[in-house]
């Protein structure tokens, strides 16, 4: 069941990334939050690696308290192999689902009120390319270990 819900979002988030041309990557919106969020959602890639062949997938949800001063944290998911999109709505980002007012097809999501981003800017990376929406250009920027994903990680900080 919370897979579908999965599958569902993320093709809601990406129909709406495809569709925000004039907003750039700043997320207003999601279908299922009523009005505009709360707080700044960006979304979108930075190249890393040789020539840039390594797009990776970030989403930035700024601090809710000061975001000039708060710390910025880069959330690694475990695995690695999972999308940053999964802590975003099941851990520790500012939204989850609420299970018991939604329907196959109707979402509902409400903020959270143990959100990590309370006190924290926080960037959910999708990352090695391959995982959610990262992706390499050529079969051999898809090749991936763990040195390779720590260089890669640390191009996307220096960007």
């Amino acid at each position: 069941m919370v897979s579908s819900y999965l599958k569902h979002l993320l093709l809601i988030i990406f129909m709406c990334l495809v569709s925000s041309s004039k907003s750039g990557s700043i997320i207003n919106t999601l279908p299922g939050f009523p009005g505009d969020l709360p707080f700044s959602l960006e979304t979108g890639y930075v190249g890393v690696g040789k020539d840039n062949q390594v797009q990776l997938f970030y989403y930035f949800v700024e601090s809710q308290r000061d975001a000039l001063a708060d710390p910025l944290l880069l959330y690694l998911t475990g695995g690695p192999g999972t999308s940053g999109l999964y802590p975003l709505l099941y851990q520790i980002g500012p939204l989850s689902f609420n299970f018991e007012r939604s329907r196959r097809t109707n979402i509902t999501l409400e903020l959270n009120p143990n959100s990590w981003n309370k006190a924290a800017n926080i960037i959910f990376l999708d990352a090695p390319a391959g995982v959610g929406f990262s992706y390499a250009k050529t079969w051999e920027a898809s090749r991936s270990g763990d040195s390779i994903l720590a260089l890669h990680s640390y191009d996307f900080l220096k960007k």
